[in-house]
């Protein structure tokens, strides 16, 4: 590109110039500061289960932050980018609306792989202004390629004007520090073992930082690893804003890919196919009473509930695999050929989806039986939504082969999303506890798991508070309680006892290993729940019994 082309003004506001000599105007070297900044609170609040309210904090600020620097640039984002951001602004709510640790996690990750594209996108840089097919290849250049092209800007952004040379030194240090880091720690891990050495590094330690060793080297690998995050962000930043990014993975060399691999005639893709329909047909009818009966909800004989819903799914995941690759073998590779081969194409798409749809359904029915029969636990719960998205994904698939312009990737991308925001937003684990404390008090369950109650952590708690209630109502009642009862509430005086002990912020003000940070809806009301029954005399002479030591 030459120096002196100038970038139209729905790309830049300003002359491009190599990034060897470019120029940074303040806003710029304010936002590489500002991204240090977020990134070493992102190394500080992860995992973001340890303070979700510091990860949602983050969330927050940082697409805040993009959108900012877009009103100065004067930039207007495109439909995608709006969609990403919006999305991962919603689901980061989940952060401090849930206490499951995993969808915790994924969220999270969700909205750090949405601001990465939102940089990229929102400067127009996409093949188009919404979702595609062309959506997979725009990530992969906004994670991987991206960065690479404004490798080094940060730096030189940051450090710009007259410390520049400043920032050239900092950045020498700091690319030694971190290749120095690792042998230096590997060094002293060998050195460890004689005492001389040992008793010396523990005076030096002792004496320099007493009692804050761990918590200061936890600020410093924060500082230390914070410089490749805020590299990488503003690397996809600045590429993205300079359209550094046009001459690479172009809309017309991936067309031109599209079409070159299209070289599989018609009559041989059908004929490779085929064979596999027929297999499916032979499977269906020789296994049909075995399938059928869950929608009939028996068991079939020689089988026992866990195994049977266990086996259709692992069975759910191969089949669908396979016939979405036949399916992705099909549309790619397949030639062109006038009617006859839309036709073909139209007839395989819709028969193989067909087919997993069949077996989505067989598969849901036995989740469905095995949690009527033991109740509702976490996997039981991704596993029923993961079905629930590739019945969506093949049903669209399906659509697109009547409907031409309807874009079976992008709603299942939508598809995926809503269902990941449903199980974060409503707090799963409360959903769950909820679930099996009803059917047990309705007597459509026969035993209440109250291991699983523990394991749902803060969520659990005020389900188990209510159970609890119940259950020593219900012991004073002219009925009492059976010997299920008996145990169920036996189980949960103990564990709500351990969870008194374990959990000090359950009953203390202030426990000196809280944090604001750390505070979740869940967990506030675990805490109001808690100290509802021991406020209560009654519920507090049930939970310590005057025999109970």
């Amino acid at each position: 590109m030459n120096v002196q082309e100038t970038v139209s003004s729905e790309t830049a506001a300003y002359t491009y110039q190599p990034a060897a000599w470019r120029r940074y105007p303040v806003h710029e070297v304010v936002f590489a500061w500002f991204l240090l900044f977020c990134s070493f609170f992102f190394c500080r609040f992860f995992p973001v289960y340890t303070k979700p309210i510091g990860g949602f904090i983050l969330s927050i600020v940082s697409f805040a932050s993009c959108y900012i620097m877009l009103i100065i640039k004067k930039k207007k984002p495109c439909r995608a980018s709006v969609a990403v951001s919006v999305s991962a602004v919603i689901l980061s709510l989940s952060l401090f609306l849930t206490s499951n640790q995993f969808l915790q996690l994924f969220t999270f990750g969700y909205v750090c792989a949405s601001i990465c594209y939102f940089l990229y996108a929102a400067f127009g840089n996409p093949f188009s202004r919404g979702l595609s097919d062309m959506t997979l290849i725009d990530y992969f250049k906004a994670v991987f390629i991206m960065p690479v092209l404004g490798m080094g800007d940060f730096f030189r952004a940051a450090f710009s004007g007259r410390s520049a040379k400043g920032g050239k030194v900092v950045l020498k240090i700091a690319i030694g520090v971190l290749i120095a880091f690792i042998p230096t720690a590997a060094v002293m891990i060998l050195l460890s073992y004689d005492q001389g050495f040992s008793s010396i590094m523990s005076d030096i330690y002792s004496a320099v930082l007493p009692d804050t060793v761990p918590e200061l080297v936890s600020w410093i690998l924060s500082a230390i690893f914070a410089f490749p995050v805020a590299v990488y962000l503003f690397g996809i930043f600045i590429s993205s804003s300079d359209d550094r990014g046009r001459n690479v993975i172009t809309r017309e060399e991936c067309s031109n890919g599209w079409k070159a691999v299209k070289k599989v005639p018609v009559s041989t893709s059908v004929a490779s196919v085929v064979p596999m329909l027929i297999i499916y047909v032979i499977f269906f009818i020789s296994q049909w009473d075995y399938y059928v009966s869950a929608f009939r909800g028996v068991l079939p004989e020689g089988t026992v509930y866990s195994e049977y819903a266990r086996e259709g799914f692992f069975q759910l995941c191969a089949v669908s695999v396979i016939n979405l690759l036949v399916i992705l073998f099909i549309s790619v590779f397949m030639k062109r050929e006038g009617k006859g081969s839309s036709a073909a194409l139209k007839t395989v798409s819709v028969v193989y989806s067909l087919t997993t749809l069949v077996l989505i359904a067989t598969a849901f029915s036995k989740m469905m039986m095995y949690i009527r029969v033991y109740g509702l636990t976490p996997k039981r719960a991704y596993v029923s939504c993961f079905e629930i998205f590739l019945a969506l994904a093949f049903i669209f698939i399906i659509l697109k082969q009547i409907f031409r312009k309807i874009n079976a990737a992008a709603l299942s991308a939508a598809a995926l999303v809503l269902l990941f925001g449903a199980l974060s937003v409503c707090d799963l684990d409360a959903v769950i506890a909820r679930y099996n404390v009803d059917r047990f008090l309705e007597g459509s369950l026969d035993k209440v798991d109250v291991s699983l109650l523990d394991s749902l952590g803060d969520s659990g708690i005020p389900e188990e508070v209510r159970l609890f209630r119940v259950l020593a109502w219900k012991e004073n009642s002219a009925d009492g309680l059976n010997e299920k009862e008996s145990d169920a509430l036996n189980d949960l005086r103990s564990d709500i006892r351990v969870k008194l002990y374990k959990r000090p912020y359950l009953i203390e003000n202030n426990d000196p290993d809280d944090s604001w940070l750390k505070y979740t809806v869940p967990r506030i009301r675990a805490v109001r729940s808690v100290r509802g029954i021991l406020s209560d005399t009654e519920m507090r002479e049930k939970l310590y019994p005057e025999s109970d030591s």
